[in-house]
């Protein structure tokens, strides 16, 4: 799992990065590559409510079929945006 918590964070590559290793993500709504990397691989939270990253880390790490269709996804999605599809 790769949690980006920021307040504030033009792109974001460390996402991309984390995706590529098949991780599942957790970024606030301030993440740029939220809105076009995070569909069905992970949660986007409002930055301004903790209660959502909370419960965002929580169900990640009590359903690990969950996590793992997050996994997987993450790996799909990336390859849209590597060098090898320019």
């Amino acid at each position: 799992i790769y949690v980006l918590p920021t307040r504030e964070d033009i792109w974001g590559l460390v996402i991309n990065e984390a995706m590529n290793s098949n991780c599942a993500i957790i970024a606030s709504d301030k993440v740029g590559t939220s809105k076009d990397l995070v569909k069905n691989n992970g949660f986007i939270f409002d930055s301004s409510k903790v209660e959502e990253l909370t419960y965002s880390i929580e169900k990640l790490i009590s359903d690990d079929n969950l996590l793992e269709k997050f996994k997987i996804e993450s790996k799909k999605i990336i390859k849209d945006f590597s060098f090898e599809n320019d």
